[in-house]
């Protein structure tokens, strides 16, 4: 028997997936609190998607605020903040490359590899965003792939699944799969989300990311065209030195 889902979850789907995928790695929280720790708030978060970084920063009573462009994921989130949060969340719909709040940030966050998703006129947009709402002395911090490590990858990756979650509609198991191509400078990774129905069937969604692949010089680069110093680099969340074969690439800027 095949189970048919409300059009209204059917169209949210991609960011119900999404969330039902990554709420249970929190392997970076404590790297965000600490630097909430340091900075101090207000605290802004782009593509802060379904409040997985967020929500753990307004439970430790910091004044957060969220923005992201799809609705779907903002839903999610104020949905989860009904249940979570110590107090009404802000968060808006809007693009990071573009966006204007009345508010300067001590700390500006982009956890969850987004940064390197943009092209570099998208990625000087938000610089420049970014730069405007920030405090003298008040720092960007973004965790992007390690670039060294992309590059060391094969030209293209077998389907391999990554866990088994539970769907959040159904209940029902859902395979995670992920697969990628490396072109040029473009890494292509995909999730595919396989729904596994009581029938035998299988229903699958797939979101596709591009990352850029770019090295910390470009990175510095564009943070002073912006007006932003690169004043860290850290290969990982414990906050250790960055090296070519660091699983990830954590990039901290100062506004001048």
């Amino acid at each position: 028997m095949t189970i048919k889902m409300d059009p209204e979850d059917t169209a949210k789907l991609p960011s119900l997936l999404y969330n039902a995928h990554h709420q249970g790695h929190l392997e970076d929280i404590p790297f965000w609190l600490e630097m909430a720790a340091r900075q101090g708030d207000p605290i802004l978060e782009l593509g802060c998607g379904t409040g997985r970084t967020l929500i753990p920063l307004d439970l430790e009573g910091y004044q957060v605020y969220g923005l992201d462009i799809d609705f779907g994921m903002l839903e999610t989130l104020i949905s989860k903040q009904l249940s979570n949060s110590i107090r009404p969340l802000k968060v808006f719909q809007a693009d990071a490359s573009a966006f204007r709040l009345a508010v300067e940030f001590s700390l500006v966050l982009m956890p969850c590899n987004i940064f390197s998703s943009f092209s570099e006129e998208k990625r000087q947009a938000i610089l420049k965003s970014v730069s405007a709402h920030l405090s003298v002395g008040g720092r960007f911090v973004v965790s992007v792939p390690n670039p060294s490590l992309l590059e060391s990858l094969p030209t293209c990756g077998e389907n391999e699944m990554e866990e088994v979650i539970q769907h959040p509609v159904t209940g029902n198991p859902v395979q995670v799969i992920n697969s990628w191509e490396r072109s040029g400078q473009v890494f292509k990774l995909n999730w595919h989300y396989d729904h596994l129905l009581p029938d035998g069937i299988v229903d699958r969604v797939t979101i596709k990311i591009n990352h850029q692949i770019i090295h910390v010089d470009v990175y510095r680069d564009e943070f002073l065209r912006a007006g932003m110093l690169l004043s860290n680099v850290y290969g990982d969340f414990d906050f250790s030195e960055y090296r070519p074969d660091s699983t990830n690439l954590i990039l901290i800027a100062t506004k001048n």
